[in-house]
């Protein structure tokens, strides 16, 4: 693996209802490539440094059905299979079924959204019969192999059974590490190079993340995930750096048609990357991140211990993560004269107030851990995840990294941000 793989992840992937509407209103094929805006050349690996691959990998928040019948809930969401190639456009790789829409449309729809998915040439996972639900998809890209895990804490009702398909249900309060070691050791029986957690965890419109999903968070980590990330919330949450390893806990909507919320603004969000590589080869020190390392989380272990159950380092040469880069995103609702649909939502990059806003949020909602967050130009964000030594903890770490300054660097520091991102990158990207 020369290059590496870079890894997108997207939270919450809502194409149906009105949006779903706009794409078999407005068709052909440039509705499909205007959902994503902007967007777009980044998710068909516009971003990917030189000998990089690029995997892309999201929550779909509705199923993808025709199917009339549905559940007795407020918000029932449907993709046609006719615009499955919203998704094929942006070159989805991996789809998770584990959330409170896959079943929206009762058994049928699930039936078929796996159907169509899997005609698509996408993989999936976190649905179907017990068995189904709790096994991972395995996506190989650049001579890695990923497993994908998939969870959802809601609803218990439709926790899949051996007899009745549904979604692969934990319930953060009580998971116990062994129950979720047994369901994570199939990712090493067939031969991962690195395991990824999709989990639809929490209530919506709440900044901080419980207790519960915190712990349960890590024991991830702790039976072998290299990457934990959450969604469901609407809005983002912090991000949590624990042994090496990137807890991304509620990373807000990507895609949909969702009325605004001034306080949380569900319209803003981010595409994070997370970049792969070989240990040994693409570690950071504390000298790129300004001499403190990628941190030590609030649940002890340091970065760069990686997610072995007895806390030691990964072998030279295997994989881990190495950095994430979060690009900011904001949904735009544009309404139209002929009114069907009434309007059109896109994804678009984020600029100006909406990135500090984001980078803003995101510091505080973070700094408990003493996430490192840097300026990686345009609002972007990079958050190193190898390299050892203490951060410190909460706010302290927090106020080392980063300030107030308009690109997110301490006022004054901008050269020398600069300098020593490029020096992280360097080592992190061979640039």
């Amino acid at each position: 693996m020369s290059g590496g793989v870079a890894l997108v992840l997207l939270g919450d992937v809502m194409l149906g209802r009105v949006v779903d509407e706009a794409l078999t209103v407005l068709r052909p094929a440039q509705h499909m490539h205007r959902v994503w805006g902007d967007c777009l050349p980044l998710l068909r690996g516009g971003m990917a440094a030189t000998g990089e691959q690029q995997l892309v990998a999201g929550n779909l928040e509705c199923a993808v059905t025709d199917a009339e019948e549905k559940e007795e809930k407020e918000f029932n969401f449907k993709l046609s299979p006719a615009n499955v190639d919203a998704l094929t456009t942006a070159r989805f790789d991996f789809a998770s079924l584990a959330n409170n829409h896959s079943l929206d449309y009762k058994e049928q729809g699930l039936h078929e959204t796996r159907r169509v998915l899997a005609a698509a040439g996408i993989a999936a996972a976190g649905a179907g019969t017990a068995g189904e639900a709790a096994a991972p998809a395995l996506v190989e890209r650049g001579g890695c192999k990923l497993a994908f895990f998939c969870y959802s804490d809601h609803y218990e009702t439709w926790a899949a059974t051996e007899r009745r398909p549904g979604i692969n249900y934990i319930r953060p309060e009580t998971a116990t590490p062994e129950a979720v070691a047994a369901q994570l050791a199939a990712a090493q029986a067939a031969g991962a190079d690195l395991t990824v957690v999709f989990v639809h965890w929490g209530p919506n419109w709440r900044w901080r993340p419980s207790k519960a999903i915190q712990r349960l968070a890590r024991t991830f980590v702790d039976c072998g995930a290299s990457i934990v990330f959450g969604h469901s919330s609407h809005h983002i949450k912090g991000i949590e750096v624990y042994r090496g390893c990137p807890i991304i806990y509620g990373a807000g909507g990507f895609i949909d048609d969702y009325k605004l919320d001034e306080n949380y603004r569900n319209d803003l969000g981010f595409l994070y990357r997370c970049h792969i590589g070989a240990v040994g080869s693409t570690s950071v020190s504390a000298d790129h991140v300004g001499g403190a390392g990628a941190g030590r989380s609030a649940g002890g272990a340091g970065a760069g211990e990686g997610p072995s159950g007895s806390g030691g380092k990964p072998a030279a040469g295997a994989l881990q993560p190495t950095y994430l880069e979060l690009v900011p995103t904001r949904i735009v609702h544009m309404w139209t004269a002929a009114g069907r649909p009434r309007y059109v939502s896109e994804v678009h990059i984020a600029h100006g107030a909406d990135a500090r806003w984001l980078r803003s949020r995101l510091r505080e909602v973070s700094a408990e851990w003493g996430t490192p967050l840097l300026d990686g130009g345009a609002g972007r964000l990079i958050i190193p995840l190898q390299g050892g030594g203490s951060s410190g903890s909460g706010e302290e770490a927090h106020d080392r990294r980063a300030g107030d300054g308009e690109a997110g660097a301490p006022a004054g520091s901008g050269s020398g941000m600069r300098s020593m991102l490029h020096r992280l990158l360097s080592v992190v990207v061979g640039l």
